[in-house]
C-alpha cells in the first residue's frame, strides 16, 4: 500500500501508475493533481506578486545552472509574507515541522539532511506533475481524503479524479 499527503499524496499516484500490480491500495490525502492548476489556485488566493517572484527566482536559477554555478535555493516552507514553494499559516507551518523529527547531531537540523530548501528551478517543472493523468491506470482501490478547505492545493480536482478511479 501507498499513502501521502498533499504533494505525497500525487507522487504516490504515480507510483502505483508505474508499480501496476504489485500496489494494493492507495490513499491519498489532500492530494496536489495537477501542477498547472495548483499555480492556478496560488496566483488567485495569494497574489500575483508570489507568481511573479517564484518565476524571477525559477529563471535566475536555471540560468545559473546554465553556466554551471551552484544552484539558487529558496525555502521550501515558510509563513506569509515571506517568499516559499509552500506559504502556510502561521499554526500550519508550526504542524508541517512538528512532523519532522529534530537530529540530534548538528549539521543537519532535521533526520534524514533534510533542509527547508529547494533548487528554485523546480518551480519551472511543476506545471508538469500531473498525477490525475495517471488516476485511470491505476489497477488497485484508491481513498482520496478530501478536506473542506486546504490553502495550498484546490480541492475541486479531487471529485474528478475519485470518478476516474
Amino acid at each position: 500500500a501507498l499513502w501521502g499527503t498533499s504533494l505525497a499524496g500525487g507522487h504516490v499516484l504515480l507510483a502505483a501508475e508505474a508499480l501496476g500490480g504489485s500496489v494494493r491500495a492507495v490513499v491519498s490525502q489532500c492530494p496536489s493533481l495537477d501542477g498547472k492548476e495548483n499555480l492556478k489556485y496560488n496566483f488567485e488566493t495569494k497574489g500575483p506578486f508570489l507568481i511573479l517572484r517564484s518565476v524571477i527566482a525559477a529563471v535566475t536559477d536555471a540560468m545559473r545552472g546554465l553556466l554551471g554555478l551552484s544552484a539558487a535555493y529558496i525555502p521550501a516552507v515558510d509563513v506569509a509574507p515571506n517568499f516559499a514553494v509552500l506559504i502556510l499559516s502561521e499554526a500550519e507551518q508550526q504542524s508541517y515541522f512538528a512532523k519532522h523529527p529534530i537530529n540530534s547531531r548538528p549539521p543537519a537540523p532535521y533526520l534524514g539532511g533534510w533542509e527547508n530548501r529547494v533548487p528554485a528551478r523546480f518551480i519551472l517543472t511543476f506545471s508538469k506533475f500531473r498525477p490525475i493523468t495517471a488516476v485511470p491506470h491505476i489497477e488497485c482501490p484508491i481513498l482520496y481524503v478530501q478536506p473542506s478547505w486546504d490553502s495550498v492545493v484546490p480541492n475541486h480536482l479531487i471529485p474528478v479524479a475519485a470518478q476516474a478511479s
